[in-house]
């Protein structure tokens, strides 16, 4: 399953790399859960994921844009880990 993501406030990233850097000067993305059956965690921020758990993200619009794709981990020490 693929999520989507914004940024804190509004708008999305228009780029993978736009994201790691916002996400490097603090940014605090919110994922957007795309599923039609809500099996996923719903929209919450970045922060609040679980732990060592995976994401996958599109972007930068899960529904008409599909240009990049990442997987986003939060790790035990509270960092992100985007690929």
């Amino acid at each position: 399953m693929t999520d989507g993501v914004f940024k804190p406030g509004y708008g999305r990233y228009k780029t993978k790399k736009a994201m790691k850097e916002a996400i490097a000067a603090g940014d605090d993305p919110i994922l957007e859960c795309t599923s039609m059956f809500n099996t996923g965690p719903g929209s919450m921020c970045f922060s609040q994921l679980t732990v060592g758990k995976t994401y996958t993200l599109v972007g930068p619009d899960p529904y008409n844009s599909r240009k990049w794709y990442a997987n986003v981990t939060l790790l035990a020490n509270g960092t992100l880990k985007v690929q």
